[in-house]
């Protein structure tokens, strides 16, 4: 009696972990051959024999397209938005504080100071009441 073909089982966990996979980074669950050849405790080439490295192309690229961001990349993205909103501050106390055409600029503390926000505000008050004289 010959050996039952492995092709269904394989199959059917690398559709199963492709489907799982998609909806997390990256870093998560990588997509490709091998990785995903180590995860399912199969060999890479028993993957290649049945066709199931350009599923899982097609996976990695849906992944890329849909799939969570990495940490990484939230954590720099994160620290861009605080950025662009601290900037963002900064430069309407800069309108509000320029009466008449005169222009102030505000002291920057380079971000150490966790009352910077706070010093600006009072520089932009101090500053608009100085010029209302």
């Amino acid at each position: 009696m010959p050996r039952p073909s492995l092709e269904h089982e394989v199959r059917q966990a690398v559709r199963e972990y492709l489907h799982m996979a998609e909806t997390l980074s990256s870093e998560e669950a990588p997509l490709n051959a091998l990785a995903v050849a180590e995860r399912l405790n199969f060999n890479r080439k028993t993957l290649k024999k049945y066709g199931l490295d350009a599923d899982i192309a097609s996976a990695a690229e849906r992944q890329s397209r849909n799939g969570e961001l990495s940490p990484k990349i939230k954590a720099r993205r994160s620290m861009n938005n605080m950025l662009r909103d601290r900037s963002q501050e900064i430069e309407a106390l800069r309108h509000r504080a320029m009466p008449n055409g005169w222009e102030l600029t505000l002291l920057s503390c380079g971000g150490h100071w966790p009352f910077q926000s706070d010093l600006c505000r009072t520089l932009a008050v101090v500053a608009s009441l100085a010029f209302r004289r």
